[in-house]
């Protein structure tokens, strides 16, 4: 093209340099539109594959988060399922618990004294099974009245032997060391009032009992088999006047040791 233009400038006749200068400047326009136009062509073709990156690369992006999204409720699921399972397990644990609770309650043993006649050397008490099914041993009854403290034993206790009868004797010193019941530490102040306690050992060898103060104004009977105080006048619906109330517990003592 330049050769081309150099030839038609050297054979035509110019009137003026300023018509030369013209066709110069014309054919270096023409000259740079062409390179212009080559460069914008690349220019556009690697603006094109740019952005067909870019656009790949974005749906790449999309899809990694996509997948991301799919294993974050995949680990959600887990985590639910993991939850639902523990509450379940927990309920379970509860149910159990609950269970042995009631199977150990059931099982346990429980038992009651009621006094008797005292007489000088001895009170006769009754020791009755009122539940549970294991059995008991070392069963002991505590009587404290005016007439002192008294004992009674029993080795071994079933639920089948539903009442047994005993005597309770006048307490040892060593008895009273190990008196497991403090409230019959306590004197007693009048006649018809008394302590009456139990306790015992269960299969697990725990010390377990019971004890209630007991008043009964009827104090004795006169020939007619009629209720008397202590003073001798009668009493008119003395089993109305029959007081009691449960005391405490028992608490573990062992005699101290001999020197």
């Amino acid at each position: 093209m330049v050769n081309a233009f150099v030839q038609l400038v050297t054979s035509a006749d110019w009137k003026s340099i300023s018509e030369v200068a013209i066709a110069v400047g014309t054919l270096v326009l023409a000259i740079a539109t062409i390179r212009l136009a080559g460069a914008t062509s690349k220019s556009a073709s690697q603006t094109k594959k740019a952005v067909d990156l870019e656009r790949d690369q974005l749906a790449l992006f999309k899809e990694q988060l996509s997948l991301q999204a799919t294993e974050l409720e995949v680990v959600k699921g887990q985590t639910t399922t993991q939850a639902d399972q523990l509450s379940v397990f927990k309920e379970q644990l509860a149910l159990g618990r609950e269970q042995w609770v009631q199977s150990e309650a059931a099982s346990r043993p429980m038992l009651r004294a009621l006094l008797g006649q005292a007489f000088d050397e001895y009170t006769t008490v009754s020791l009755h099974w009122v539940h549970g099914l294991v059995p008991v041993q070392d069963a002991e009854v505590w009587i404290k009245s005016q007439r002192g403290l008294r004992v009674a034993r029993h080795d071994y206790m079933v639920p089948g032997d539903g009442n047994v009868h005993l005597y309770a004797f006048p307490a040892t010193k060593e008895d009273e060391q190990r008196l497991p019941f403090d409230d019959l530490r306590q004197p007693v102040s009048k006649l018809g009032e008394a302590w009456i306690a139990a306790d015992w050992r269960g299969a697990d060898g725990k010390l377990s009992g019971w004890s209630m103060w007991t008043y009964n104004p009827t104090v004795k009977q006169d020939a007619y088999g009629q209720p008397l105080d202590e003073a001798g006048n009668p009493i008119k619906d003395a089993h109305l006047k029959f007081q009691r109330r449960p005391g405490a517990g028992p608490v573990e003592r062992h005699t101290p040791a001999e020197p």
